[in-house]
């Protein structure tokens, strides 16, 4: 079972939603398209997930970690009796918040370990919080005075990528990283580095994914008279090339990926958002 929740307006700038995932008295699984944005994931102790990508094809995590941003697909897998509250961030904005360089969670997910951050005894202190509160709603109110005693200062001082993702989302994923680097004033190469180390991906690998969402949930919705005409809308360079991404991306073709996941239209509606 998977819940979604809206953060407080506080927050709205920085984080996506929230969700928690609870597999009660049986096991589960789920399919993760390429996730352009980072964040956190608090479990109980002893809760254990495993990660499947073409890198680590069986990766093991224990307790709460960081959720990286994904370059491609991979598939979760849930314990019986496994809780975890999930705090997804916009693109770029968790290296905003705290600090991290994105570019350090990337396709894998890492353990937290608050012994190595300047947030030691506070991310402590939540753990056990969220330990003690029974419902949903209590998890979500810690979570987000947690995140509301954090929030950075009016003049953020780390990099802002947010009109270069605008720039990417507005384009519909067809626009060149020179006419990006163009945006900022900076060198090419200074620019790259940069946008790597706010978002964690690179500038074309960003906007690639972000014309495959185009794609994608249209597909999904039905929005769209033919994969040609589709391709010709997104900035594909034709049906072929659509299809080959989308195959890159989910490991089908639209037509047979519709036909298995079918409810991704409801349960990944979050995606759309920023």
């Amino acid at each position: 079972m998977r819940m979604v929740f809206p953060p407080e307006p506080a927050l709205s700038a920085f984080v996506a939603y929230y969700d928690l995932v609870l597999t009660l008295d049986q096991g589960g699984s789920a399919w993760i398209p390429p996730l352009l944005g980072g964040g956190l994931s608090f479990s109980q102790p002893g809760g254990r997930i495993s990660v499947s990508n073409s890198r680590f094809p069986n990766k093991i995590v224990e307790g709460s970690f960081v959720i990286p941003v994904h370059s491609e697909s991979y598939r979760m897998q849930f314990q019986k009796g496994y809780w975890a509250l999930g705090v997804h961030f916009f693109p770029g904005k968790f290296y905003q918040f705290f600090g991290w360089p994105q570019s350090l969670f990337t396709d894998e997910q890492q353990p937290v370990k608050p012994e190595e951050t300047d947030l030691r005894q506070e991310f402590r202190d939540l753990e056990e919080q969220l330990q003690e509160a029974q419902t949903p709603a209590a998890k979500v109110e810690r979570i987000n005075a947690f995140l509301i005693s954090h929030l950075p200062g009016k003049k953020v001082t780390h990099w802002n990528a947010d009109p270069l993702v605008q720039a990417v989302y507005l384009s519909h994923g067809n626009i060149k990283v020179c006419d990006l680097a163009r945006m900022t004033r900076l060198s090419e190469r200074h620019f790259r580095r940069l946008f790597k180390e706010g978002t964690g991906l690179p500038a074309p690998t960003f906007i690639r994914i972000s014309r495959f969402y185009q794609a994608f949930w249209r597909i999904l919705s039905g929005q769209y008279s033919s994969l040609t005409w589709l391709a010709q809308e997104g900035g594909y360079f034709d049906q072929a090339h659509l299809i080959r991404d989308f195959r890159f991306y989910t490991g089908q073709s639209p037509r047979q990926f519709v036909k298995d996941h079918h409810y991704l239209t409801e349960h990944l509606a979050w995606t759309t958002r920023g």
